[in-house]
This record gives structure tokens, C-alpha cells and sequence, in this order.
């Protein structure tokens, strides 16, 4: 298999979890250099992410201890679908707990090809994009994928 293409750096404005990365308000992706990544890319009012998001959480919860770091990004401002104000009121209410911020920029969705709502990128401990997933992850799928980045 070809190596995986590098994950784009980015700046990360953190609603919550900022305890489970450094206790910076902001982290960079670069700045997790080192850890696999989840990196949920959602929107408030999009009932397919809203669906998922407590999968996430039972990921985080199960394999944090190994290093692992879900990272949900919204982009709810750019898409149309959201806003901060309600991206921190429905993680308040669905009470998750692992680390998720809002884009800073459209620019993300190009650079890892969010074309639909959900996109969920795995990345590798060296930093290497190892899959993107478009669309709704059930847990089954999400572990198998997620293992992949613990082996």
C-alpha cells in the first residue's frame, strides 16, 4: 500500500475537551503529532452526525488510554448548517466529552474532502490520512476502522 497522504494542518478553536489535549483553548493537528486521529467532521443541524456522535463517544471512551484522540470538527458555519451557539448547546445535550471545535475556515473541507455531511478522516500516528469515510458511521464500523490506526 502506498504510503498515506499527509493530513493538512489546521487551527482548532476548542468548544470542549481541551483537559484531554494540552489545556490550550486552541491545538493545531500538528500539535497531535505522535497520536491516531478521528476527526469527525459535523454540522449541529445535521441529523446524520447528530445520529452518530454517541458512537464517537463510546470510541473515545474505550481507547483514549491507548493514545487515540477523536477530534470533532464543526463546520456548521460553512455549510449552512449551524452555528457555534448550537454546536455547544446539543454537545452539552448529548454529553460527550472527547475534544471538539469549531473550522476556522472552509478551507478544511477542501482540504480533506468533505463533500457530504458526515466525513470522517482516519489519521495515522505519522500523520497520514489512512481513510476517509463520507457519510454515517455505525460502532462496528468505527471500531474496525479506528483499530486499523491502533495497530
Amino acid at each position: 500500500m502506498p504510503d498515506p497522504k499527509p493530513a493538512a494542518d489546521f487551527r482548532f478553536p476548542l468548544y470542549q475537551g481541551s483537559e484531554h489535549i494540552g489545556g490550550a483553548d486552541e491545538v493545531t493537528l500538528a500539535a497531535l503529532a505522535g497520536h491516531p486521529l478521528v476527526l469527525n467532521f459535523w454540522a449541529p443541524l445535521c441529523p446524520p452526525c447528530r445520529a452518530e456522535m454517541p458512537e464517537f463517544e463510546r470510541l473515545w471512551q474505550r481507547h483514549q488510554d491507548e493514545g487515540l484522540i477523536v477530534l470533532g470538527v464543526d463546520v456548521g458555519p460553512f455549510t449552512g448548517i449551524g452555528d457555534r451557539e448550537m454546536a455547544v448547546a446539543f454537545l452539552d445535550e448529548i454529553d460527550v466529552t472527547y475534544p471538539a471545535g469549531q473550522a476556522v475556515s472552509a478551507q478544511i473541507m477542501q482540504d480533506y474532502r468533505v463533500l457530504g455531511m458526515p466525513t470522517t478522516v482516519f489519521v495515522t500516528r505519522d500523520g497520514g490520512v489512512l481513510r476517509t469515510w463520507s457519510g454515517a458511521l455505525n460502532g462496528e464500523k468505527l471500531e474496525e476502522l479506528a483499530s486499523l490506526l491502533l495497530q
